[in-house]
């Protein structure tokens, strides 16, 4: 079914659906990579390339090559890509279709060898992990150090354990699963072959979004939004799930991004007349407030804004703190002071940090005295703070120094040389600031700590979202 989309339905639809684009770091040029596959690690993004048979590491710095020939070319030119394991530089891949964080490393599906392979980060070696495999695509990384992986040829969804055992997980209901993703316990399904969206939940099948089709729409699927029961979708390849509990649908057939909330389809962005993008989306992202889309015909990578974060007048898409804001808010750490500000440069409490704290980490931070007695106390209880002046101005030192309690104190490596105010750093601070510089949750200014300046709303943004993203807390 063909698409009656305007342009100018395209442009309000990017403007109040998701605040419009947002320039990210991340971005590629159109003709590019083919981002069939992402994943977010440790602030790195790797980029599974179906056309270039390679995988990539994105950086502020732009991609870097990680692994794959892509100097093997056909009669004609185009990548060949093949099957060899053995050093990143020497390894082959014939179609990397997804990729996910598994144990020390990546693991890559390489479709037309029907395998997956596993990226060893540390010694730079690749090797096979399952092969016979009739076509595998789709991974999503689960509790427990699980990958779950479809297996399209087969219409089964294996799921793989962290000690490297595979076994069945789903093995009826399915009709060409591709695209996965696992969030708060469920295993989210782009069931390409029904033109639908699925939840796996302990095994069992059930349909999220899609209608049943019948006739020549059960091979083409349909364009329809509305109702999650009646909506109709055309071969989705990727699924994604925010912060908020919403869901992201690359609808691959037609041409679309959709979204599913409060029950109900509607369209993102798709391609009217005039317009050249999305063309053929696949690979699904969403992190730090921000949905990355791969689009594996156009082979570009683009970054929008994702739905539910505010559109702060005083936080603009070039900010330095911009990626950082939206995580907050997007996580729930955050609200903005006023419906259309955020107050990027006002200071913060030390009861506001410990609040937000303790609200991540699951307590109830709503009883009390007082609006942060429960916090107050959460965080003594925790040995992440004595509890003392809670009303007073947090500076970068203090809020580090309850970030590293908060982690549970681990050994620190590294130094403060090269900062022209480390001497400043107060002594009871001293192990905390040399962690958070070696993890990279803290950052200088013109060469300078400034322990002791109070932390801004976005310095504590973006502190927060580089301590969360690692996993360190």
């Amino acid at each position: 079914m063909m698409k009656k989309l305007l342009s100018i339905l395209l442009a309000a639809a990017l403007a109040f659906s998701l605040s419009a684009a947002a320039l990210a770091s991340f971005e590629t040029e159109p003709g590019g990579i083919s981002p069939s596959g992402l994943a977010l690690v440790d602030g790195v993004l790797y980029v599974a390339d179906d056309y270039n048979k390679a995988v990539w590491r994105l950086t502020d710095g732009g991609p870097e090559l990680l692994a794959g020939r892509t100097d093997l070319k056909d009669a004609s030119g185009e990548p060949m890509g093949g099957y060899k394991d053995g050093s990143f530089a020497s390894a082959a891949f014939a179609e990397p279709w997804a990729i996910a964080p598994y144990g020390d490393g990546l693991l890559v599906t390489d479709s037309a060898n029907g395998a997956v392979r596993w990226l060893d980060l540390e010694e730079e070696q690749v090797y096979t992990a399952i092969d016979g495999l009739v076509l595998p695509t789709g991974l999503a990384a689960g509790e427990d150090g699980c990958v779950y992986i479809a297996d399209t040829g087969s219409n089964k969804i294996y799921r793989l354990d962290a000690d490297g055992e595979y076994e069945a997980y789903v093995s009826y209901g399915l009709s060409e699963p591709t695209g996965l993703t696992w969030y708060d316990g469920v295993l989210y399904v782009a069931d390409t072959g029904s033109h639908r969206i699925l939840n796996v939940t302990d095994g069992s099948v059930s349909t999220l979004a899609g209608a049943k089709l019948s006739g020549d729409a059960a091979y083409e699927g349909g364009y329809l939004d509305g109702p999650a029961a009646e909506a109709e979708f055309s071969s989705p390849q990727g699924v994604a799930v925010g912060a908020d509990g919403s869901v992201y649908i690359a609808d691959t057939g037609n041409g679309a991004l959709r979204l599913l909330s409060g029950g109900v389809v509607t369209t993102l962005a798709a391609a009217g007349e005039g317009d050249t993008w999305p063309v053929s989306p696949r690979a699904l992202l969403v992190s730090g407030g921000l949905l990355y889309v791969g689009d594996v015909f156009a082979r570009s990578l683009s970054a929008l804004t994702a739905s539910g974060v505010p559109d702060f007048t005083d936080v603009d898409t070039g900010a330095w703190y911009y990626e950082a804001v939206a995580y907050v808010c997007a996580e729930g750490l955050f609200k903005g002071v006023s419906e259309t500000e955020f107050a990027p440069d006002a200071s913060m409490t030390r009861a506001m940090v410990l609040t937000v704290l303790a609200r991540r980490a699951g307590a109830d931070s709503a009883e009390g005295d007082s609006w942060y007695s429960a916090a107050l106390a959460w965080a003594q209880e925790n040995g992440v703070s004595d509890g003392s002046m809670p009303e007073s101005t947090i500076t970068r030192e203090q809020l580090v120094t309850m970030l590293y309690r908060l982690a549970g104190g681990p050994a620190v490596s590294g130094s403060l040389e090269g900062f022209s105010d480390a001497g400043q750093v107060s002594p009871w601070a001293e192990a905390a600031v040399r962690w958070a510089v070696a993890e990279g949750v803290m950052e200088g200014s013109d060469g300078a700590l400034e322990p002791a300046a109070s932390a801004t709303r976005a310095q504590t943004a973006a502190i927060l979202q580089r301590a969360l993203e690692r996993g360190l807390i």
